[in-house]
């Protein structure tokens, strides 16, 4: 009775200190001990409970390439650092809820808990109000499009004078749009990429838009190309109303300069000429070296690279970098007789197919697997994109190369006793002749307007076909072309005895095509080494 005795009036005149609050209520927090501090669990539970339903919406936005928000980067912090004050005050309680001398527990200890236990649950209901965000992330700003100065750009007098005609067009605030023409390879694309660097760093546009349209354009991958660089999110599927909220952005900038490459329609022009003579010559040697006996024929080579373009000079230039005077010679010969082939711009070429016409093409030895063909093909596409001869294609999966450096490719392959000659088009003129022709190219070709019958006794390759055609090709088609070694056929009706005839052929690729036996005969094609056949209408892949 003297200790409960004690223990009272020790509570009482600590409460007795506290003379600007009513006494009842700081009694009442000893016999509310335990609600007190369940009150002070669940509010800490509940407040877990929103920051793993934060921090799980935070992980999803990630994903999407989503920053979180900096109020609630803080908030998080701030949960964090609470919850930890809060499991601490906790252990306290329990650590008081012991008996005292063994049998009772410290009253006034108890009084401070419950105090600060009420303190406590109050900041972290505050705390958890805060918590209700109408944004917890945003898109991450994409980086800014770099653009490298080409290793082979050189500042000529004529490419200077049609790079200061579009800065001072780009100052006059009521010049609506600008325009560059000229072929292909003549440096449209590099000049303009200098101008969006120039500009980029005068900082006179609020924001700059870069696209790629092409002849036939992709509206969709515009629309997005366009968004990305504008941070802008588009979440509609009708073309028209991405459009809409595109151009609704567009007009909320002050100053936007949007360069479109590639494009066909007419707009106000300024035109990019060939290279003078002195610029191409000047960047022939600066490729080649200075080179007294060459001088004339390096002259003429210039010449002969499409009077002056830049791309072409650039590829013949490193190819004959360190070659004698008659290799000069029988270069400038070649590109005489070189001729453009009818292949469209900008067509992805699928590294796939690529490895499968190498290993079709190549000996026995030189790949024991398909595998190690993927990878010996992998490394020399690595080796040409250093060298600028071939692009970046749509995705990983495909690359593209400039028609020109295509064209100088045709040209540096037609001789030798390697010879390639090449047919690319999509028809065939009566008579041609194909004798020497090693390889054929037929996309988008309507196989209706096919001979029975093509005379190619040199014949490697052999990509036919992309129009659906109901009219079967003979069987007698492919009787003339004893060295094929790689086929692609592409929607053709035929009879696999056609191919029977066909004893080297290393390399089938046949997609979406009709057969009106069982495919029996070609099991007779004994050296043949990789085949697929790609049934789109029915799903079915075969390797």
């Amino acid at each position: 009775m003297d200790i409960l005795t004690g223990c009272t009036g020790s509570i009482v005149a600590e409460i007795g200190k506290c003379t600007a609050k009513p006494i009842i209520r700081h009694v009442g927090y000893l016999f509310r001990f335990k609600k007190i501090v369940d009150d002070l669990i669940k509010a800490k539970t509940d407040l877990q409970l929103d920051q793993q339903k934060v921090q799980e919406a935070i992980e999803r936005a990630a994903m999407n390439t989503e920053v979180v928000e900096k109020d609630v980067e803080r908030w998080l912090a701030n949960v964090n650092q609470l919850l930890e004050e809060v499991q601490a005050l906790v252990n306290k309680v329990q650590v008081n809820l012991r008996p005292c001398n063994g049998w009772c527990p410290d009253w006034i200890r108890q009084y401070k808990l419950c105090k600060e236990a009420i303190k406590k649950t109050n900041v972290v209901k505050e705390l958890q109000d805060k918590g209700k965000f109408s944004e917890l992330t945003h898109r991450a700003p994409t980086p800014g499009i770099e653009i490298f100065s080409s290793s082979d750009f050189k500042v000529f007098e004529s490419r200077n004078l049609a790079f200061q005609q579009i800065m001072e067009a780009l100052h006059e605030d009521n010049n609506k749009g600008i325009g560059l023409y000229g072929m292909g390879g003549i440096g449209k694309t590099t000049l303009v990429n200098e101008v969006y660097k120039k500009v980029k760093e005068l900082n006179i546009f609020n924001d700059i838009v870069m696209i790629v349209v092409s002849r036939t354009p992709d509206v969709r991958r515009i629309q997005g190309e366009i968004a990305d660089c504008l941070h802008l999110k588009l979440e509609e599927e009708s073309d028209t109303f991405r459009a809409n909220r595109i151009c609704s952005r567009i007009k909320s900038v002050e100053k936007i300069l949007i360069i479109v490459d590639d494009v066909w329609d007419t707009v106000e022009i300024i035109s990019i000429n060939f290279l003078l003579e002195k610029e191409a010559l000047a960047l022939m040697k600066s490729i080649v070296g200075d080179n007294p006996d060459l001088n004339d024929v390096m002259l003429k080579v210039v010449e002969e690279c499409n009077k002056g373009l830049p791309k072409a000079i650039s590829t013949v230039g490193k190819a004959l970098k360190g070659k004698t005077l008659n290799e000069w010679n029988v270069a400038m010969y070649e590109l005489r007789r070189s001729r453009l082939v009818d292949i469209e711009e900008d067509y992805n070429i699928p590294i796939e197919e690529l490895t499968r016409y190498a290993m079709g093409l190549e000996e026995d030895e030189d790949f024991h697997s398909l595998d190690e063909a993927r990878s010996q093909v992998r490394a020399v596409i690595n080796n040409l994109k250093d060298s600028s001869l071939l692009l970046e294609g749509s995705t990983k999966e495909f690359v593209k190369m400039h028609d020109m450096v295509r064209d100088i490719g045709l040209w540096m392959t037609s001789k030798g006793e390697n010879e390639f000659e090449l047919r690319a088009c999509t028809r065939l003129e009566r008579n041609t002749n194909l004798e020497r022709t090693t390889a054929i190219s037929l996309i988008n070709y309507n196989t209706e307007q096919l001979p029975d019958n093509l005379l190619c006794p040199r014949l490697n390759i052999l990509l036919l076909g992309g129009i659906r055609s109901f009219k079967e090709i003979s069987n007698a088609l492919f009787e003339g072309m004893n060295c094929l070694k790689v086929l692609k056929l592409h929607e053709i009706i035929l009879s696999s005895q056609s191919l029977e005839l066909l004893t080297n052929l290393q390399t089938l690729y046949l997609k979406d095509c009709d057969f009106n036996d069982d495919l029996s005969s070609l099991g007779k094609l004994k050296r043949l080494e990789t085949f697929k056949f790609l049934q789109m209408s029915n799903g079915c892949i075969a390797k």
